[in-house]
C-alpha cells in the first residue's frame, strides 16, 4: 500500500528550541588542554525541539499550529525569522520576558567524517509564569476545536505545566480530538491521551526500573503502562525498532536504519509522522511502521527532516 498522507490540521503544543550548528574541521589537539580544535567553516540554524515536529510536518503536507513559549530577547527574533523561513505562524508564540528562548549550539565535525564534539545549552526550565499560562490555556481552548488532531512535546522547558496539561487532556476529550504524547518527563502524568510514545529509558523510569532494552521487560512494562492510561503504546527502542501496544495486542516494528550520521531530533520526526499517519486513518501498527521509516530515514541526515517524496517508494 503506497502512504498517502491527508492535508489536516495538526495542534502542537510544546516547547520550542533554537537548534544552532556550527561546523569545521579539527587538524589538531589544542596546546591549552586535550580537546580538539574546531577550524569553523559555516554554521546554521533552524527550529528544534517541537519545532522538528512542526517543520516534518510541513514537508510532510500537513497544515500544523504550534502553540509554546519563548523568551523576550534576541534569539526570539531569530526564532520568528526561523518559522517564517519554513512558513510557519509565529501568532501562538507567547513572549515572556523573565525568561530566555532556548537555544542548543552544536559544534561538529565533518572530515574526516561528521562527529559531534560538544553541545553547549542557553535554557531555563522554571515554570511559564501565571500570567503566561492563562494566556497559553487560552489559546489551547480555542485552538483543539479546530484542529484534526492534537500532539504534545513536552521537552520540560517549563511550558507544559499541570495546569497546561490538564487543560490540554479536558479539552481534547470534550472535543473528540485524538490526543499524542511525546513527554521527556513522567508519561503517567499525561493519563487521558489516546497515544503515548515513550523511549524505552522513559517507559523504564515511569516504573522506576533500571533502564533496559531487554524484550521481555520492555513489553511487560508497556502492557502495563496501556492499562493503567487506558491508552495505545509506541515504545522508541533504538537500534530494536518500535513496540506497539493496543488493546492488549502488541507487535514489533524492527529498525530499517542505515548508515547513521546524526540521531538528534529523530524522536521528533518519528512523532510528526506518527501523528500525520494517525490523522490520516492508518492504524496503529501502519502508523508505527510509517513513523519508524521516517525515524530511520532522518538519522542518516545531518538535519532531522523528511519530505514526502522520501515515501515515494515506500509500502505498508
Amino acid at each position: 500500500m503506497t502512504i498517502k498522507f491527508k492535508k489536516m490540521n495538526i495542534l502542537l503544543i510544546g516547547d520550542i528550541i533554537i537548534d544552532h550548528y556550527i561546523y569545521g574541521t579539527v587538524d589538531r589537539i589544542s596546546p591549552e588542554a586535550p580537546v580538539p580544535v574546531l577550524n569553523c567553516k559555516s554554521e546554521e540554524m533552524f527550529l528544534g525541539g517541537a519545532g522538528i515536529v512542526l517543520t516534518n510536518l510541513l514537508h510532510l503536507g500537513a497544515s500544523p499550529t504550534l502553540i509554546s513559549v519563548a523568551g523576550n530577547d534576541d534569539e526570539a527574533k531569530k526564532l520568528e525569522r526561523l518559522f517564517k523561513d519554513v512558513g510557519a505562524s509565529f501568532q501562538n508564540i507567547v513572549m515572556e520576558t523573565e525568561r530566555n528562548t532556548t537555544i542548543k549550539t552544536r559544534c561538529v565535525a565533518t572530515s574526516p567524517f561528521w562527529q559531534m564534539l560538544m553541545r553547549f545549552d542557553k535554557e531555563v526550565h522554571d515554570p511559564i509564569s501565571k500570567n503566561t499560562e492563562k494566556i497559553i490555556i487560552s489559546k489551547i481552548k480555542e485552538s483543539i476545536p479546530k484542529a484534526d488532531l492534537v500532539v504534545v512535546s513536552d521537552y520540560r522547558k517549563g511550558l507544559i505545566t499541570q495546569a497546561v496539561r490538564d487543560s490540554i487532556i479536558s479539552t481534547a476529550k470534550e472535543f473528540k480530538k485524538t490526543l499524542i504524547v511525546d513527554s521527556k518527563g513522567p508519561v503517567l502524568e499525561y493519563k487521558g491521551a489516546d497515544i503515548v510514545a515513550p523511549n524505552r529509558i522513559e517507559l523504564c523510569n515511569a516504573f522506576n526500573t533500571t533502564p533496559t532494552n531487554d524484550d521481555g521487560i520492555i513489553s511487560q512494562l508497556a502492557q502495563k503502562l496501556a492499562q493503567l492510561m487506558r491508552c495505545k503504546v509506541v515504545v522508541k527502542r533504538s537500534e530494536k525498532g518500535i513496540l506497539w501496544v493496543e488493546d492488549r495486542k502488541q507487535g514489533s516494528v524492527p529498525s530499517v536504519a542505515g548508515k547513521i550520521v546524526n540521531v538528534s531530533g529523530a524522536g521528533d520526526v518519528f512523532i510528526a509522522s506518527l501523528a500525520l499517519a494517525t490523522a490520516s486513518d492508518y492504524n496503529l501498527e501502519q502508523s508505527s511502521k510509517i513513523a519508524n521509516f521516517a525515524a530511520s530515514m532522518a538519522i542518516g541526515r545531518t538535519r532531522p527532516h523528511i519530505t514526502i517524496e522520501d515515501f515515494k517508494e515506500f509500502e505498508i
